[in-house]
């Protein structure tokens, strides 16, 4: 039987888009699928200079974006007709710069209502800063979508985790949604983590709301039925298959991440094993059920498995059966 500790592999990239372009039409589609995020992240590792490629292109298409709602484009196209043929030509190369993009916008207004695209590797994590001042700090292997235009402020966790600081706003709703859950807020610091179908709420400051929700179909905030939890600073929410649990947690220690560590408290080893390779090329595994269900408690760095091991070797019974470039195997230590 296949250990559930084992690391998967990267999947099969011949049925997948090879180049830059190819991937911008593929994860700006409504088709997108678990397993296109996942192809996408290894051509990513495989082709750094394409990955450059895609994020540039996905920056023309943000400015293309702004420079749709700016005023300032649209009064120039407004203006009357320039009679001197100096000041025509001396304007000819602006206004058409401008005026393509705003032909772009009008043939094709569903691009302007596709919401920007966040999105970190392995090892990588990323801060950005909304139009309305709140920062979001993405971990390892995450992917966001944030819409800002009009009465709410809607973001989308598709993976991975994010620590959102919300600008206050008492009349745009700030609503985050992850699989089956929103969570809402007004001006507040809070973390979501999604782990597969389970989701993992912390809340630093202010409050926040969980809500039923359909990230696919989201309704008006106004017309919502009551939240499934509210919480309140030092309070974590907890959804899994077996429904929903509210319990006291530590922030510093749940956003230890953003300083580069982990902190575990008497967690089992195979837990410890899974969160470190979040962050690193270089997998840890473990084949026997019984050393991922030891205990190990202590402060770690994200970046630095080799280091995790060593430690792990002094504490419990275990040892490294075989290593490579990409794989730190560990057994049970005979006496």
């Amino acid at each position: 039987m296949t250990s559930p500790w084992r690391l998967i592999s990267n999947p099969d990239l011949a049925s997948f888009p090879t180049t830059p372009e190819g991937w911008a039409a593929r994860m700006g589609s409504d088709q997108r699928t678990p397993e296109d995020l996942s192809a996408f992240d290894a051509w990513s590792l495989n082709d750094p200079e394409g990955r450059k490629a895609y994020d540039r292109m996905q920056d023309m298409a943000q400015l293309m974006r702004s420079m749709a709602d700016d005023p300032y484009a649209r009064r120039v196209l407004r203006r009357p007709r320039i009679d001197l043929a100096g000041r025509r030509r001396a304007l000819a190369a602006g206004l058409t710069a401008i005026a393509a993009t705003l032909v772009i916008v009008a043939v094709s207004p569903s691009i302007l209502a596709r919401p920007d695209v966040y999105e970190t590797r392995r090892g990588e994590t990323r801060r950005v800063v909304l139009e309305d001042g709140s920062v979001i700090t993405l971990n390892v292997n995450s992917r966001l979508r944030a819409r800002m235009q009009g009465g709410e402020r809607r973001l989308w966790l598709d993976q991975g985790q994010a620590r959102f600081e919300v600008a206050h706003d008492a009349d745009r709703p700030f609503r985050v949604f992850a699989g089956d859950q929103e969570v809402r807020a007004l001006g507040t610091i809070f973390d979501v983590h999604r782990k597969g179908a389970g989701l993992n709420v912390v809340l630093e400051q202010g409050v926040v709301a969980l809500y039923a929700a359909d990230e696919a179909k989201p309704v008006n905030a106004a017309d919502t039925p009551r939240p499934e939890v509210v919480l309140r600073p030092g309070q974590s929410a907890i959804e899994t298959t077996a429904g929903m649990s509210v319990t006291a947690i530590d922030p510093a220690v749940t956003g230890a991440w953003r300083f580069g560590k982990m902190v575990f408290d008497n967690r089992p080893l195979g837990e410890a094993v899974a969160e470190i390779n979040r962050y690193n090329a270089r997998a840890i595994v473990i084949d026997d059920p019984q050393i991922a269900a030891m205990k190990i408690s202590g402060v770690f760095g994200t970046g630095d498995p080799e280091a995790f091991v060593q430690t792990v070797q002094t504490i419990l019974p275990v040892e490294i059966a075989a290593q490579d470039g990409d794989m730190l195997l560990l057994k049970r230590r005979e006496n």
